[in-house]
């Protein structure tokens, strides 16, 4: 049976770390396991929490669709999902187009006629994954708020001024 894999980081300090790697490895024995050939896989830096912004992630469906693969691989399902847009055009996937869902590390695997716990389980994920989306967008706007209070700079310095750094390595801005 022809799979492909999605392994994803969320930014491109995180894919300097080991869990690309760990990701990788984890599905291709999980492949191996259960008699499922890799045909192609992706291994990216891409945000999950701006759904509009998953380019590779819409390619990699894309390519699924287009070559009638009916298995995907992920390690967790906040790899896949952690928002609605990406939540319905799974459960399309599974309910209308027959392709199986692997959560390799959650041994949770999701298709048209998994039982109701199962998906259950699988949604129950994607909420825990908004809500952390959520919680962290809240904790970076309180963060940007009191940075402000304080008279500190919170983004890259405008066009003529320079970005500087305090004695506490706190962002500034000065003129060039």
């Amino acid at each position: 049976m022809k799979a492909i894999v999605f392994d994803r980081v969320s930014s491109s300090e995180q894919k300097e770390g080991q869990s690309l790697e760990a990701q990788r490895k984890g599905n291709n024995e999980y492949a191996k396991q259960n008699k499922l050939r890799i045909v192609k896989a992706w291994s990216v830096d891409e945000s999950a929490s701006k759904e509009e912004d998953r380019k590779i992630f819409f390619q990699a469906v894309e390519y699924l669709r287009e070559n009638n693969i009916k298995h995907i691989l992920f390690d967790k399902v906040d790899r896949c999902c952690r928002g609605f847009k990406a939540a319905v055009l799974i459960e399309a996937l599974f309910e209308k187009e027959d392709v199986t869902f692997h959560f390799t590390r959650q041994n949770l695997v999701i298709h048209k006629n998994s039982p109701a716990h199962d998906k259950t389980q699988l949604y129950f994920h994607i909420m825990f994954a908004k809500i952390y989306v959520e919680n962290l967008k809240g904790e970076i706007k309180k963060g940007s708020n009191l940075r402000l209070e304080k008279g500190l700079w919170n983004y890259k310095a405008p066009y003529g001024y320079k970005n500087v750094r305090d004695a506490k390595n706190q962002a500034s801005v000065s003129i060039s």
